[in-house]
């Protein structure tokens, strides 16, 4: 085995033969003796199965992450809607407050108003 960029190990005829090209090109086409067995700046795994693994390897981890990637942002906006919903609740809750203190001045002040134009005509009843 060799560690150079351009050669490629072919096992069967245990020579160095030279990459024409590239790597890919080199282990899917240089003609070793047995089509598949041409081996790249490594011995144990021949570069057609090479070829095949990395790029599932590849996708498969994509995968994974794009997974990851998608839980995280679920739980992430299921927070960020959970945390609306809980400022919605306080803030409708200080409106009913508000709204609830408004009517009751209303109802004082008309009360009010009222006993006003009763006494004025003599109308109040004394409490006894």
């Amino acid at each position: 085995c060799t560690e150079s960029r351009h050669c490629v190990w072919c096992p069967d005829d245990k020579k160095c033969l030279t990459a024409p090209l590239s790597a890919d090109f080199a282990l899917l086409h240089f003609p070793c003796a047995n089509s598949g067995s041409g081996r790249w700046l490594q011995c144990a795994v021949s570069g057609k199965l090479l070829v095949i693994i990395l790029p599932s390897v590849a996708g498969g981890v994509l995968v994974i992450l794009g997974v990851c990637l998608w839980c995280w942002c679920r739980r992430r906006s299921k927070r960020k809607l959970e945390h609306a919903l809980l400022k919605m609740d306080t803030e409708d809750s200080e409106n009913r407050r508000r709204r609830e203190e408004a009517a009751a001045d209303r109802h004082a002040r008309s009360r009010a108003k009222a006993d006003e134009i009763r006494a004025k005509y003599g109308l109040i009843q004394d409490k006894e």
